[in-house]
């Protein structure tokens, strides 16, 4: 060992200012390395996967030493396990010391999230839910909504509960640049809060032409382009539809996005027993109009059972507080007044 004299000034017990010494012993610094390992990981440190998804640890990319070097990954010591089956947040920690035991731990945070694909999945037979009892509602932009399917991406596709308006399908034999897709794209998406605009994955929406024997069919042969926002056709509804009874029933006229022959399209009531409450309406007819869309794959459940007084919902709700200002509140929400209740 050599004694050497660093650059740095100190008080001796004289009182006096000199520079103070150290032993260097190799290339070890007795008053230098204090400092653990850097362990790089593979992958990010914050990870979230779907219950009921495989989950493997991307493991250490590599264990850097100021000293000791490249170190091998070997070394570091994994704690920790990630139990997919159940929501929750896990911890691994990877733990590692160099030759003069300084000592490093990292820590990867798994959160397991309950995928609105794996509800729908659970409680769905062939990805759609069927007949009138289900429990299949969603709050969605402050607005009750019922699930419809779940797509083969993980994708799902929720409709409003009640017709929001009453609009014509006037079109060109598509329903792309139609009336209901201008109201829908242009005019409905805007009034969606912009947390819940970025759930929905814009989608294709089934358009065929059906003729009047063929109404009963399940089989889509023509799609639109991509929209954020649709109607369901009457495949929808017939795969919905238990032989009694189906949750998309609604009183009124409510269009479906399919044509039928001379740009008239398909709007169904549950007046009458179907098929015979299917009409193929002029197209200038103001009928109700009930809004659907797809939302991505990574969609959670926070809360809920999916039943009337208690939906699935998906994003946290917001709460006014006393005296702030009803502007700043979000479209949809319920408000009390002079005995009433608005929107």
């Amino acid at each position: 060992c050599d004694i050497r004299e660093s650059n740095v000034k100190a008080v001796n017990r004289d009182g006096e200012y000199q520079y103070y010494t150290y032993l260097k012993c190799g290339n070890f610094e007795s008053d230098v390395d204090h400092e653990g390992p850097v362990i790089t990981l593979n992958g990010d440190k914050d990870i979230t996967v779907g219950r009921g998804e495989e989950f493997s640890d991307p493991g250490i990319k590599s264990v850097v030493d100021n000293e000791d070097g490249k170190m091998d990954t070997s070394s570091v010591t994994v704690s920790g396990e990630v139990d997919t089956s159940t929501v929750g947040t896990y911890e691994i920690t990877y733990t590692v010391r160099d030759s003069l035991d300084n000592t490093t731990t990292v820590t990867r945070t798994v959160s397991v999230e309950e995928r609105l694909s794996t509800v729908v999945s659970e409680n769905t037979e062939n990805g759609y839910y069927v007949g009138h009892d289900v429990s299949n509602y969603i709050m969605f932009s402050n607005m009750l909504f019922r699930i419809v399917k779940a797509n083969d991406d993980g994708s799902v596709v929720i409709v409003s509960n009640d017709a929001l308006a009453n609009v014509d399908y006037t079109n060109d034999g598509r329903f792309a640049d139609s009336s209901l897709d201008k109201w829908l794209n242009d005019y409905f998406y805007n009034l969606l809060e912009p947390r819940y605009q970025k759930l929905i994955k814009s989608s294709t929406w089934c358009d065929d032409v059906i003729s009047s024997d063929n109404t009963a069919t399940t089989e889509c042969t023509r799609e639109t382009a991509k929209r954020r926002v649709g109607i369901l056709s009457l495949q929808d509804y017939n795969l919905s539809y238990d032989g009694i009874t189906s949750y998309l029933d609604k009183t009124n006229l409510s269009w479906y996005s399919n044509l039928a022959s001379d740009d008239t399209a398909w709007a169904i009531t549950n007046v009458a027993a179907y098929p015979g409450s299917l009409v193929a309406s002029d197209e200038t007819n103001l009928l109700n109009v009930v809004p659907a869309v797809t939302l991505k794959a990574d969609t959670t459940v926070l809360d809920g059972d999916g039943t009337y007084t208690d939906p699935y919902m998906v994003l946290e709700a917001t709460k006014g507080r006393r005296s702030s200002n009803l502007n700043e509140r979000e479209i949809g929400e319920y408000v009390t007044y002079s005995g009433y209740t608005f929107r």
